[in-house]
């Protein structure tokens, strides 16, 4: 079982992280499309050849947004 790791970040880290879906509403907030989908992004960085592996995925209630990134 693959082992996830917490971290979080400053707002300004996923400003511009060009991201597969787009919400106009966040993009406007938070000048990104998908904070989920920036989010995964930003912390796989560290290795190069990482990529989104899940687009975001919303709740029924629109409470919970996931998005991952990984090695393909």
């Amino acid at each position: 079982m693959p082992q996830a790791v917490w971290l979080s970040c400053a707002e300004a880290a996923i400003r511009q992280v060009a991201t597969p879906s787009v919400s106009e509403r966040l993009l406007q907030r938070f000048a990104t499309g998908s904070v989920a989908e920036a989010l995964a992004l930003h912390a796989a960085r560290a290795h190069a050849d990482s990529r989104l592996i899940l687009r975001r995925i919303v709740s029924a209630d629109r409470h919970a947004t996931l998005a991952v990134a990984g090695l393909p």
